[in-house]
Protein backbone atom coordinates (compact mmCIF):
# COMPACT_ATOMS: atom_id res chain seq x y z
CA UNK A 1 0.00 0.00 0.00
CA UNK A 2 1.22 3.32 -0.75
CA UNK A 3 0.46 6.70 -0.73
CA UNK A 4 -0.34 6.04 -4.72
CA UNK A 5 -3.28 3.69 -3.69
CA UNK A 6 -4.55 6.21 -1.47
CA UNK A 7 -4.81 9.00 -4.20
CA UNK A 8 -6.01 6.13 -6.22
CA UNK A 9 -8.53 5.53 -4.83
CA UNK A 10 -9.64 9.87 -3.44
CA UNK A 11 -9.70 10.35 -7.65
CA UNK A 12 -12.46 7.07 -7.60
CA UNK A 13 -14.47 8.80 -4.86
CA UNK A 14 -14.15 12.48 -6.44
CA UNK A 15 -15.06 10.79 -10.21
CA UNK A 16 -18.08 9.14 -8.97
CA UNK A 17 -19.49 11.77 -6.62
CA UNK A 18 -18.83 14.34 -9.80
CA UNK A 19 -20.91 12.76 -11.50
CA UNK A 20 -24.05 12.28 -9.67
CA UNK A 21 -26.58 14.49 -8.66
CA UNK A 22 -26.85 15.16 -4.80
CA UNK A 23 -30.48 14.26 -5.29
CA UNK A 24 -30.31 11.56 -6.79
CA UNK A 25 -29.76 9.97 -3.11
CA UNK A 26 -32.82 10.86 -1.74
CA UNK A 27 -35.55 11.33 -4.47
CA UNK A 28 -36.58 7.73 -5.79
CA UNK A 29 -37.68 9.08 -9.02
CA UNK A 30 -34.20 9.81 -10.41
CA UNK A 31 -32.17 7.28 -11.71
CA UNK A 32 -28.70 7.92 -11.11
CA UNK A 33 -26.15 6.30 -13.38
CA UNK A 34 -23.82 5.03 -10.36
CA UNK A 35 -26.79 3.84 -8.11
CA UNK A 36 -24.17 2.05 -6.01
CA UNK A 37 -22.58 4.93 -5.62
CA UNK A 38 -25.57 6.80 -4.60
CA UNK A 39 -27.12 4.50 -2.28
CA UNK A 40 -23.96 4.65 -0.12
CA UNK A 41 -23.65 7.86 0.34
CA UNK A 42 -24.31 11.71 -0.59
CA UNK A 43 -21.78 13.15 -3.11
CA UNK A 44 -20.87 15.37 -0.59
CA UNK A 45 -19.78 12.52 1.73
CA UNK A 46 -17.79 11.20 -1.38
CA UNK A 47 -15.74 14.41 -1.63
CA UNK A 48 -15.07 14.63 2.15
CA UNK A 49 -13.76 11.41 2.11
CA UNK A 50 -11.60 11.72 -0.60
CA UNK A 51 -9.99 14.87 0.33
CA UNK A 52 -9.15 13.17 3.65
CA UNK A 53 -7.81 10.62 1.44
CA UNK A 54 -5.51 12.96 0.05
CA UNK A 55 -3.95 14.53 3.30
CA UNK A 56 -3.23 10.86 4.39
CA UNK A 57 -1.73 9.93 1.15
CA UNK A 58 0.57 13.69 2.17
CA UNK A 59 0.93 11.91 5.08
CA UNK A 60 2.43 8.92 4.03
CA UNK A 61 4.84 10.26 1.89
CA UNK A 62 6.15 11.74 4.53
CA UNK A 63 5.88 9.11 7.34
CA UNK A 64 5.40 6.35 5.64
CA UNK A 65 3.37 3.55 7.06
CA UNK A 66 4.88 4.92 10.72
CA UNK A 67 2.26 8.11 10.52
CA UNK A 68 -0.45 8.49 13.10
CA UNK A 69 -3.79 6.82 12.18
CA UNK A 70 -2.88 5.48 8.11
CA UNK A 71 -3.80 2.07 9.05
CA UNK A 72 -7.71 3.33 8.31
CA UNK A 73 -7.33 5.31 5.30
CA UNK A 74 -5.24 2.94 4.12
CA UNK A 75 -7.60 0.32 4.50
CA UNK A 76 -10.58 2.13 3.18
CA UNK A 77 -8.38 3.40 -0.23
CA UNK A 78 -8.36 -0.98 -0.71
CA UNK A 79 -11.68 -1.17 -0.70
CA UNK A 80 -12.26 1.52 -2.93
CA UNK A 81 -9.45 0.35 -5.10
CA UNK A 82 -11.13 -3.34 -5.38
CA UNK A 83 -9.30 -5.03 -2.72
CA UNK A 84 -10.91 -6.53 0.40
CA UNK A 85 -10.40 -5.73 4.06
Amino acid sequence: MSAAELRQAAETLRARASACDPWQAIDPFHHSPDVAYVSTMQPIVGLALAEWLDSAAAEFEVWGEHGRNITKPLTLAHLINGGTA
